[in-house]
């Protein structure tokens, strides 16, 4: 459902962000069509709008935005809540997170022995199929990555978990790095990206410290994939520090207020390990990247990644759209 098309005024928050005025909400009485009401009809119950969306919509129109957070959470964990009324809160989602370019506060703030968390759907592609992930990644204080204890993740209002350490539930890896260690939890081959709603996060350390948390998840799955122009798949290649080449990308989910970037990832396949990574942020219409290192002969796999994020207080959500090209160097 889109918003009226005279929805065009702006208003001011009380931050400074520009914001697009909402429609006031009606009640969701029978009001179609004109016809006399039948006397020998049964009487209805007239449905009206729950006072929590009203609510949201109201702190929406304030630019209070933690408030406006609680309220639609309130009717996304509803399991009662109507299709309409969801997609009435997700509208009221969508319009804030344009106010706030991408990044809307939350009450949690995340402790200062974790820098950052990223959960996030994947499409890949390659020649031979089409592939889903979903992932938990999360920067940790330095020599923290081993001490986590339990990694849990939800969505509400089916209690459905879709991520989970001690269950096997998705592949573990800690991986440590010079200033932090990455902790990720992926989920490979799933039927079906992060769901639109509320998901729910527990992080628990052996130390008896945890974090829960939740953030509202919406449209984290990318339907294409970025085309790479060189190499093509199975190409032979003589330079042991080619020129990777793709067309700018941006999914058709891309909304204009989120971050991207860019990750190119090469693996050894005879080592099955990294022979080149390189992340470039905020890419615009860069196509092309010259791999600054030397290659060994064999074969390598190429992981073209573009990323599109917002942002939920400290927690970001990630959209992500991959290309998979193996190639081969030779002497």
């Amino acid at each position: 459902m889109t918003l009226p098309s005279h929805d065009t005024s702006l208003r001011e928050t009380r931050d400074g962000a520009r914001m697009k005025t909402l429609p006031l909400l009606i009640t969701l009485v029978s009001l179609v069509g004109c016809a006399p009401e039948r006397t020998d009809a049964p009487k209805e119950e007239p449905r009206t709008v729950p006072s929590s969306l009203e609510a949201a919509q109201e702190s929406y129109l304030k630019g209070d935005w933690l408030t406006m957070n609680d309220r639609l959470r309130d009717v996304l964990v509803d399991r009662s809540a109507s299709e309409l009324v969801r997609q009435n809160a997700f509208e009221v989602l969508d319009k804030a997170y344009e106010a706030t370019n991408g990044k809307l506060p939350s009450r949690y703030q995340l402790p200062p022995f974790v820098r950052t968390i990223t959960l996030g759907s994947m499409r890949g592609e390659h020649r031979w199929a089409t592939y889903r992930t979903i992932f938990f990644y999360a920067q940790l204080e330095k020599g923290l990555g081993t001490h986590v204890q339990d990694l849990t993740v939800r969505t509400e209002p089916d209690h459905a978990t879709v991520l989970d350490r001690a269950s096997g539930l998705g592949k573990w890896r800690v991986t440590p790095r010079e200033k932090f260690d990455e902790i990720v939890l992926e989920a490979q081959n799933v039927a079906a990206p992060l769901p639109d709603g509320v998901t729910t996060f527990h992080l628990g350390f052996d130390d008896g410290r945890a974090i829960d948390t939740w953030a509202f998840v919406r449209g984290l799955g990318s339907s294409a994939s970025p085309e790479v122009a060189s190499p093509t798949a199975e190409a032979t290649l003589s330079d042991p520090s080619p020129t990777f080449e793709w067309t700018p990308f941006r999914s058709p989910e891309y909304a204009s207020f989120e971050d991207r970037s860019v990750s190119i990832y090469v693996a050894d396949n005879t080592t099955k390990g990294e022979a080149f990574d390189q992340y470039v942020w905020a890419p615009g219409e860069l196509s092309r990247w010259k791999v600054d290192k030397k290659l060994a002969p064999g074969s390598y796999w190429l992981a073209f990644t573009c990323q599109e994020e917002r942002s939920f207080g400290g927690i970001r959500l990630s959209r992500h759209s991959q290309r998979g090209v193996p190639f081969t160097i030779v002497p």
